[in-house]
């Protein structure tokens, strides 16, 4: 049985999370993506003393999905928190967001929705060549691969070799 990912983008990204949809599908093959809505991202998230929107306030903007369902959020805007001046992208609670503000190219943006929802599947931070490698910066989200590798790919069979899918 699949998982629902519902996509939500923002007006001017809509043909990109169509690409993004067919990627995710591509690369964990439990997702079947779901295009939603266009969605802005609401005033009271912007922090006027960082100058970008904060990443955990439009994570909680989100409704949550059902079950075992997940959410992506695709948003043009620039993304933070108090930790870091900037993040590409963020996941918890069922919900992820991957900001384009950064990202030069929309095989970049694959990548990092793949690794946004690899966390919300339950996959960790990776050291191998692997879409799950943490990304602080874009030269690092280019030389990743788009695919998980094979220890990912296991863990992530048995994460939910043992999960209820119904």
């Amino acid at each position: 049985m699949s998982i629902n990912l519902y996509l939500y983008w923002q007006a001017e990204l809509y043909p990109a999370a169509g690409v993004l949809g067919k990627q995710i599908e591509k690369v964990f093959f439990l997702i079947k993506s779901i295009p939603v809505a266009p969605l802005e991202p609401p005033a009271a998230g912007w922090d006027t003393f960082r100058g970008q929107y904060d990443v955990h306030f439009l994570l909680e903007a989100l409704l949550a999905p059902q079950g075992k369902d997940l959410v992506l959020w695709l948003v043009s805007v620039d993304i933070g928190d108090p930790w870091h001046s900037y993040v590409f992208g963020a996941a918890g609670k069922q919900r992820a967001i991957v900001s384009t503000a950064r990202i030069e190219n929309l095989e970049d943006v694959c990548k990092e929705a793949c690794h946004e929802v690899g966390h919300l599947l339950g996959l960790q931070h990776c050291r191998n060549n692997c879409c799950m490698r943490p990304s602080w910066t874009v030269r690092g989200i280019r030389n990743k691969p788009a695919n998980l590798c094979e220890q990912c790919c296991n863990l992530l069979a048995s994460l939910k070799g043992g999960a209820d899918t119904d």
